[in-house]
This record gives structure tokens, C-alpha cells and sequence, in this order.
């Protein structure tokens, strides 16, 4: 399937995967509709299937490709070099708005696949489908010489990373309202967060 796709028109292979995570990330597998998605991406059924034998496999195929983008592809585009952990935290959470930016349908299709799920459960998908590759983004060849000597470090850095991720969340209602984000604005005001954690917790 994989070598199939590759010879897909690009642009045709991202429309029907935006129609696909939109389609399942609005309902339940069994109510997700398969003439939904041709329809919305522009294609026939009769090529739908031509890429993939069934409902079931286009989904299967969503759930690797959303979970390879999210860390295989992370893990790949973080500068390691870049030591302190608020900028680490800072730059996946930007790397992240933007592929939801690019695949729309992406968040609403991975919460659905999170709903009822540990994160043991979801560690073990993960592991299944990509082996070895959930590699630590937050502790790898960090300086926590940064930090203030009576800051609590793991709370210091839950705390800026549970703060990003919300400010992320509020950013993605507005881009499934379809309403316009400028993201230099947005980028702006994530720095605004990170200059003020710094003051926070940062030695001076």
C-alpha cells in the first residue's frame, strides 16, 4: 500500500487524507462514511479503493500516519543542540500547531482515538506501530543548570508544558471554526509565554 501511495498525485493524497481524519474524527468508525470523504476530497470511490481494500484500512492507515507525524516526525525536526528545556517545549508545541494547521482534521481524529484509552494503551500502540522511536523529547541533553536552585524542576517543566499545550488547544477551536489564524501572532505570543516561565523559574 505504501509504494501505491507514493505514486499518488501529492496534492490528491493530502485532500483525501484531510477528508479522511475530518470524516472519522467527526464520528464513530461505524458511522464514518466512506462517500463523505470521496466526495470531500474530489475523488471517485472506485479510486478510494483502489488505494486502500477497505473502510477498515484507510483507518488503520490514519492512525499510523497521525501518530508518525506526531513523534516519529517531532523527534526528527528537534534541535537537540538547543539545551534549555522551555525553548525545547516551546518549538514542539509550535512544530505541532503547525501540522494540525496542515491537517485540519487531525486533532478532532486524534482525540477521538485517545478517548477511554491509558497512557500505557496509547505507549503500546505507539510501540506497535512505530518500534523504539517514542524517544524522551524533554529530557534529552538538557542543562537544568538553568533553573533557579529551589525551583522544583519535573513541576517547573509540567507546568510550562501543561500551560503550552493549552494555549495550543485554544488555537485549534479557532482553526475548526474555520476561522482565519495568523501564525505570527501565534508564535509571537508563545514566546511572550516562554519569556515569562523564564522569569519564573530561570535563574536571572
Amino acid at each position: 500500500m505504501d509504494e501505491l501511495l507514493k505514486k499518488m498525485d501529492p496534492i490528491r493524497k493530502k485532500n483525501l487524507i484531510n477528508a479522511a481524519l475530518v470524516e472519522f474524527g467527526k464520528n464513530s468508525y461505524d458511522k464514518a462514511s466512506t462517500n463523505v470523504i470521496v466526495r470531500e476530497a474530489g475523488i471517485s470511490k472506485g479510486l478510494l479503493f483502489h488505494y486502500f481494500k477497505s473502510k477498515k484500512e484507510l483507518y488503520e492507515y490514519l492512525v499510523e500516519f497521525i501518530f508518525v507525524k506526531m513523534i516519529k516526525d517531532v523527534a526528527e525536526n528537534i534541535d537537540y543542540d538547543k539545551r534549555d528545556i522551555i525553548e525545547r517545549i516551546t518549538s514542539i508545541a509550535e512544530y505541532k500547531m503547525k501540522l494540525f494547521n496542515e491537517f485540519p482534521g487531525m486533532y478532532a481524529f486524534y482525540t477521538r482515538l485517545c478517548a477511554g484509552k491509558t497512557i500505557d494503551e496509547l505507549l503500546e500502540m505507539i510501540e506497535e506501530i512505530i518500534p523504539g522511536s517514542y524517544g524522551d523529547f524533554y529530557s534529552v541533553n538538557i542543562d537544568y543548570s538553568f533553573f533557579k536552585e529551589d525551583i522544583d524542576i519535573a513541576k517547573a517543566m509540567k507546568i510550562t508544558q501543561w500551560s503550552l499545550e493549552k494555549k495550543s488547544e485554544e488555537y485549534l477551536k479557532i482553526m475548526q471554526t474555520d476561522d482565519e489564524l495568523d501564525f505570527n501572532q501565534v508564535l509571537e505570543e508563545f514566546n511572550e509565554y516562554l519569556q515569562m516561565f523564564r522569569q519564573m523559574f530561570y535563574k536571572s
